[in-house]
């Protein structure tokens, strides 16, 4: 071939790759549509366990909640000898609330309020015009004015099991009692009741607050107790379903 045919042969391919552009590489329409429904699909699978995740969180920070507040109460006991008291309700005065008696040893605002709580009443007062002070209750059998036909037990060496003997609660979060600092654990066990125990019990306490059925004996919440431990624990573990024994009554706490 000439050098001038070479020339213009050479010139005409590098004017066609000019005219032509680039060649460009990607995904096609399916393959894209594949890839955006793998990670659909993904996303599905994760959500779950991250919503599970979160939960299991907020679970653990409330009952690290519950045992700096089971420190600060034996801190109390250190100081007084006896347990703090309870002053919402009728019968009792505002000022001599655990919530207040126990601010100096725990420190925190924060404690009073769980990570799980969505009671309407931190915001909207109750019909009586109350707001919610705190998440959490004492164990009315542990007050210096628990009841009627409930002798008060105050003082830990009259309690014969610490350790299986509940002190914290979880407040329900409607209600009589969201307003409350400690339920009526004594009226949960009214003969010939039409309601269950755990329906009962429920007005009082939000029972599943971290899992499991509403008003059930397998309702999951967190517990403290007077030993200074803490549990997540269903109703059915710390209230015997045949009524036999409670883990609320330091009497009969095993």
């Amino acid at each position: 071939m000439k050098t001038n045919e070479l020339y213009t042969l050479r010139r005409a391919r590098r004017v066609k790759r000019r005219v032509a552009g680039p060649r460009v590489s990607g995904f096609t329409l399916i393959e894209l549509l594949v890839v955006i429904s793998v990670i659909g699909l993904l996303i599905g699978l994760l959500m779950p366990a991250l919503g599970a995740a979160r939960q299991t969180a907020k679970t653990l920070k409330c009952l690290s909640n519950m045992r700096n507040m089971e420190y600060a109460h034996w801190m109390y006991m250190t100081d007084y000898g006896e347990f703090v008291n309870v002053g919402f309700g009728a019968g009792h005065n505002a000022a001599d609330s655990w919530v207040n008696t126990l601010q100096r040893y725990y420190g925190s605002q924060l404690l009073r309020r769980s990570p799980v709580d969505d009671s309407p009443h931190w915001d909207t007062p109750d019909s009586d015009g109350q707001l919610r002070q705190t998440s959490y209750g004492v164990n009315n059998y542990l007050v210096s004015n628990p009841g009627p036909n409930i002798d008060p037990v105050t003082r830990i060496e009259n309690v014969p099991s610490p350790a299986a003997t509940v002190h914290f609660v979880y407040m329900a979060e409607s209600g009589e009692f969201a307003v409350s600092d400690h339920p009526e654990v004594h009226q949960w066990a009214i003969p010939n009741s039409p309601l269950p125990v755990p329906k009962l019990a429920s007005m009082h306490l939000e029972i599943n607050a971290h899992g499991g059925p509403v008003e059930s004996w397998d309702s999951v919440t967190n517990y403290g107790f007077l030993d200074g431990h803490a549990e997540t624990l269903s109703f059915r573990a710390v209230y015997a379903e045949d009524g036999s024994s409670n883990q609320f009554d330091p009497a009969v706490a095993r």
